[in-house]
């Protein structure tokens, strides 16, 4: 598949942005992610069109012809059923695959990032860098950030990792 069709600036991915009503794409990472969106919506949209087709084929081929007949019972083959599960199951499992793969790039910081420890209590916020001796709360920018956070009610605070885009 074209890499420049849905993750960059091809005409499939202005129109699905643009279908789908998404913001625009700041980072390497949203980008990533509007694919899968993409990838999720065009796959529901064949799959549905499908259904529509194979039914209306239905109503047709096993409509009662006359007001008496009754439709013959129809025994349909193991391996079809089988197919019916299996196919969609390969389908969501490849979803979630690219979504887990996603989510561990989202998550796990990269080995040159600067650690930024936070300490939440209510309205007050501390900021401490271990290798820099002012307590500025600013950071230099296009630089990949990791934030250890800290709270007394660990509710309240996630870890996050901030990326700059390329």
């Amino acid at each position: 598949m074209n890499d420049t069709l849905l993750n960059g600036t091809g005409w499939v991915n202005q129109f699905m942005r643009w279908m789908l009503n998404l913001p625009v794409q700041a980072t390497d990472l949203a980008k990533d992610i509007d694919q899968l969106h993409y990838i999720v919506f065009g796959t529901t949209m064949v799959g549905s069109l499908a259904t529509l087709a194979f039914m209306v084929a239905f109503l047709i081929r096993f409509r009662r012809s006359k007001v008496g007949n009754v439709t013959r019972r129809v025994e349909v083959p193991l391996i079809l059923e089988v197919g019916f599960v299996i196919i969609p199951l390969l389908i969501f499992l490849a979803w979630f695959q690219m979504g887990f793969k996603q989510y561990v790039r989202l998550t796990t910081p990269p080995k040159n990032a600067t650690d930024i420890y936070v300490m939440g209590k209510k309205w007050m916020w501390k900021f401490a860098y271990p290798r820099v001796r002012t307590a500025s709360t600013s950071c230099a920018c296009r630089r990949t950030v990791r934030s250890a956070c800290s709270s007394p009610r660990a509710t309240s605070c996630t870890r996050s990792t901030c990326r700059p885009s390329a």
